[in-house]
Formats: C-alpha cells, sequence, structure tokens
C-alpha cells in the first residue's frame, strides 16, 4: 500500500490540526472560567456601587437639612446681634 504525496500532505495537516485543537482546549477552558469571575466579579462592583449611590444620597439629604438649619440658626443669630447692639454701644458710651 502506498500513500501519495498529497495524501501524506492531508494526513499531516490533519495531525497538526489536531495538535492544535488539543492544545486550544485547555486555554479556552480556562479563559471561559476566568470570563465567569470576571462577570461575578463586575456584579459584585455593580451592587456595591448601588449600594454606595444609595448611601451617598443618604448623606447628601442629610447634609442638606443640617445646611439648612445652621442657615437658619444664622439668620436668628444676625437678628439678635442686631438687636443687641444698641445695648452694647450704649455699655460702651457709659464706660
Amino acid at each position: 500500500m502506498t500513500i501519495s504525496y498529497g495524501a501524506l500532505a492531508g494526513l499531516i495537516a490533519a495531525i497538526a490540526f489536531l495538535i492544535l485543537v488539543l492544545f486550544t482546549i485547555p486555554m479556552l477552558t480556562r479563559t471561559a472560567k476566568l470570563l465567569k469571575e470576571t462577570s461575578t466579579t463586575i456584579q459584585t462592583t455593580n451592587e456595591s456601587l448601588k449600594k454606595m449611590t444609595e448611601d451617598m444620597d443618604s448623606l447628601m439629604d442629610q447634609t442638606n437639612d443640617l445646611l439648612d438649619k445652621t442657615n437658619d440658626l444664622m439668620v436668628d443669630i444676625n437678628g439678635k446681634m442686631k438687636t443687641l447692639d444698641p445695648v452694647v454701644q450704649a455699655a460702651a458710651d457709659l464706660g
């Protein structure tokens, strides 16, 4: 039984392709595992960012309330200072 050069070349090409596939399968398996882990990490990151955003919104609401109260307090203090200015001026004039 004799094999022609074309058949021998085809056999070598088929064996080379089989070796290529055998070396590619573990790499593809590792890549699939890596992509799955990456997907899990991204999902966890998105959940964390959502929680942080909610916390920041709550913090900003509290900060706005505190600033409003501080502004009201400053208006009240300024009004009382205007009321006390004549008293302080009179005390200074007596001294």
